[in-house]
């Protein structure tokens, strides 16, 4: 039997990740973070959120780096 595969409206779903990453952001005190979502080598999502620094007016945007760690 094929698989039944039922069609989702991608813009509804990027405003529901833009909606929880805002909320994210909020619920857990975090001055910004940036979300990016790749799909068959296309970013098809990128944005940011809050402030690269706490007390300070620079946005974070989808070009900000952040220092990571593993």
């Amino acid at each position: 039997f094929p698989a039944l595969v039922f069609a989702q409206d991608p813009a509804a779903k990027l405003a529901e990740i833009d909606a929880y990453a805002s909320k994210v952001r909020e619920d857990w005190n975090i001055p910004g973070l940036a979300v990016a979502i790749v799909k068959d080598d296309k970013v098809i999502f990128a944005k940011g959120y809050g402030v690269r620094e706490v007390n300070k007016p620079d946005r974070v945007d989808e070009n900000t780096l952040f220092a990571i760690a593993s």
